[in-house]
């Protein structure tokens, strides 16, 4: 049960019962000897399973504390939201380099393969030119 204890030092209490009726909480007047129609009205609203009991300023202050802490949270979560977005573009460009990283492996690895063959071939016509060079040079000696 939520407990909310006022001390009246000159507070008008209707200034508090919206506030009670909203946070749907019980409040204890601390009086002498009266009691207020507001409490019974209050006390047969459900109430949530907390105590609090304060007086005036402390309830002020709590509930100005409450607000901050809400609003704290709320831009933990627009922070944590634009985190989220920010590592899901992070991701999608991971993504994107590993592609082009994919790509230009297998581009490297179409271009070796290509110097490998190009290089078998011109050592084939080095060794044909050769050949054909020493062809010539035995035929030049023998005739002259």
């Amino acid at each position: 049960m939520r407990v909310i204890t006022v001390n009246e030092g000159g507070c008008d209490p209707s200034e508090i019962t919206e506030d009670i009726y909203r946070d749907r909480a019980l409040v204890v007047y601390q009086r002498n000897d009266r009691s207020t129609p507001e409490l019974d009205r209050i006390s047969s609203i459900d109430m949530a399973p907390i105590v609090f009991a304060a007086s005036i300023p402390d309830y002020k202050e709590l509930m100005k504390r409450n607000e901050e802490l809400k609003r704290e949270v709320s831009e933990g979560k627009e922070r944590e939201e634009r985190m989220k977005e920010e590592l899901a573009t992070m991701r999608q460009r991971l993504r994107m380099v590993e592609e082009a990283e994919e790509r230009l492996c297998s581009e490297l690895g179409d271009l070796e393969a290509e110097a490998v063959i190009q290089a078998r071939a011109y050592k084939l016509q080095i060794k044909y030119l050769c050949d054909q060079l020493k062809l010539s040079r035995g035929i030049l000696g023998s005739t002259g």
